[in-house]
């Protein structure tokens, strides 16, 4: 996919990626995937059902439902996942 890319501020917030002043166009298949992981339902205004919410998993060991969730909500953006696997709160995700 391509379109704006951002960048995470040494603050450890999410802006626009600029150079010499300018907006950075490419590649934003990897940060689509993660913005669609780190946000919780309701956070896209368009998009009402999308976002995973990962830092609920913390604690839960329902993996069957984290696997479900993160399969259905990148589908649900056009990104297509080969698989999904959870081991020791660690996320792999199979292209």
């Amino acid at each position: 996919m391509k379109g704006i890319r951002l960048k995470q501020t040494t603050e450890g917030r999410i802006d626009i990626d600029l150079t010499a002043g300018s907006i950075t166009v490419g590649d934003t298949s990897m940060q689509e995937e993660a913005l669609v992981l780190l946000t919780q339902r309701g956070e896209w205004k368009e998009y009402p059902l999308i976002g995973v919410g990962l830092a609920d998993m913390v604690g839960d060991e329902d993996v069957r439902y984290w696997k479900r969730e993160i399969t259905e909500n990148l589908a649900r953006v056009g990104i297509r996942i080969k698989g999904v696997i959870i081991k020791n709160e660690q996320i792999e995700i199979k292209h």
